[in-house]
């Protein structure tokens, strides 16, 4: 039993670690992305 509980808290925590990176990268990524397209055209 206990090692699925630790299973589904790294699942979790790895899923958490991801939304977070997502949240703080994405939006960075396009605002460049943005940036580089507008050079361009």
């Amino acid at each position: 039993m206990f090692p699925l509980v630790r299973y589904g808290f790294g699942v979790f925590l790895l899923l958490f670690y991801t939304t977070v990176w997502a949240q703080v990268e994405i939006p960075d990524l396009t605002h460049r992305v943005t940036d580089l397209t507008a050079t361009l055209s």
